[in-house]
């Protein structure tokens, strides 16, 4: 079957095909968000279920998917800065929570081995990969597995 080609103001360009490297045909579908050990993330225009403790229990997977997460100081302050800012700052009754917020960017990955190297990496949605990482520091950052997909029932007309 031939790919069709659609013209939006300009050349002929052909719609984008997802990775088949990363599909997540063969995940749960979630009507309703479990209770407990479960969170979503967005992973371009879906919503994954993952489940926060599964990974403590099973350890890392080859080539399942995960919820990688990263924080970092807002307004592109330094980790040095935000500190000092923090120690400056810190009451000793608000029991060690942060005074400025930090921006908090969650992205799925897939969990792969490096090529040429024991070592694992973890591939991006958008099919680039991050790493080599050694075995001791890989998944430091992963804070879940994804378990599923949520899509909500459409209410009846």
């Amino acid at each position: 079957m031939a790919t069709q080609l659609a013209v939006i103001g300009g050349p002929a360009f052909a719609p984008a095909l997802p990775d088949p490297a990363f599909t997540l045909a063969d995940m749960a579908i979630f009507t309703a968000i479990p209770a407990h050990d479960h969170e979503v993330a967005a992973l371009n225009g879906m919503v994954v279920v993952f489940n926060a403790v599964s990974i403590h229990r099973e350890g890392i997977l080859e080539d399942a998917f995960y919820v990688r997460e990263s924080q970092q100081p807002a307004a592109c302050m330094s980790w040095e800065s935000w500190l000092k800012l923090e120690a400056s700052e810190r009451d000793l009754s608000r029991m060690g929570c942060p005074r400025s917020p930090l921006r908090i960017r969650r992205e799925v990955v897939q969990a792969i081995r490096w090529p040429y190297a024991n070592n694992w990496s973890v591939r991006l949605a958008s099919g680039h990969i991050d790493g080599p990482y050694h075995d001791w520091a890989f998944g430091r950052d992963l804070i879940g597995k994804v378990v599923g997909l949520f899509l909500p029932k459409q209410r009846e007309a």
